[in-house]
């Protein structure tokens, strides 16, 4: 983890990372926004963590507090969110480079990166938009494909019919959401290749600007 994001951690008391939740400093003190670079390291790691998690979690017996519902299908409703938010956190990291005026080269690479998480994890940006916005997809109202789709003349209840249907298949190993297919056993690697790359081009920034005294 860059040297900031570390500094960061242990002003908030890194116990949070197993059992503690720790208090927020004044912030006369500090704010995340000082070091959103950081920040993306920190969030990036809670949500890769959620990730292996949730893939660890279809492979176990189901849970029986999810009752009526299986927890498997939860466990998958979950992934799908923890590896969206693993592109918000590559997001904040690409901000933070660009304030800080940081060499397009790492930038570059991260986006290389973020190229080869979605290839690895097709349609999943829709997958999550559909689970978020089911007020809209389940009436073929949503963004994106569902938009196109009824643009080019198809009917909104059919429209809705095509995209529907998210599931945890487990003799597969595969989440699947209308036309979009997820490779659970593709999840974790992906989601570390990435965690990697946003914690890469934070140690530049440690590089580029090294953490005042005291600090």
């Amino acid at each position: 983890m860059p040297r900031r994001a570390r500094a960061i951690l242990s002003m908030s008391n890194q116990t949070v990372y197993n059992h503690v939740v720790s208090e927020i400093p004044p912030e006369a003190v500090w704010s995340p926004a000082d070091n959103p670079y950081a920040i993306a390291v920190s969030q990036a790691t809670w949500w890769r963590c959620a990730v292996q998690l949730s893939v660890g979690r279809l492979d176990d017996p189901p849970d029986p507090r999810a009752a009526p519902v299986t927890s498997k299908q939860i466990d998958a409703r979950n992934l799908v969110f923890a590896l969206i938010q693993l592109l918000a956190a590559e997001a904040l990291e690409q901000e933070a480079l660009r304030v800080l005026g940081i060499d397009a080269i790492v930038g570059h690479a991260l986006s290389q990166a973020r190229d080869r998480y979605l290839e690895a994890l097709p349609g999943i940006q829709q997958m999550r938009n559909a689970l978020t916005h089911f007020e809209d997809w389940s009436l073929g109202r949503g963004h994106g494909p569902q938009k196109d789709s009824v643009a080019a003349g198809s009917d909104l209840r059919d429209v809705a019919a095509h995209f529907w249907g998210f599931g945890y298949h487990a003799d597969e190993r595969v989440i699947r959401q209308g036309p979009y297919a997820l490779e659970v056993d593709k999840a974790a690697p992906a989601a570390l290749d990435l965690y990697w790359a946003i914690s890469a081009a934070a140690e530049m920034v440690d590089r580029q600007a090294p953490i005042p005294p005291g600090h």
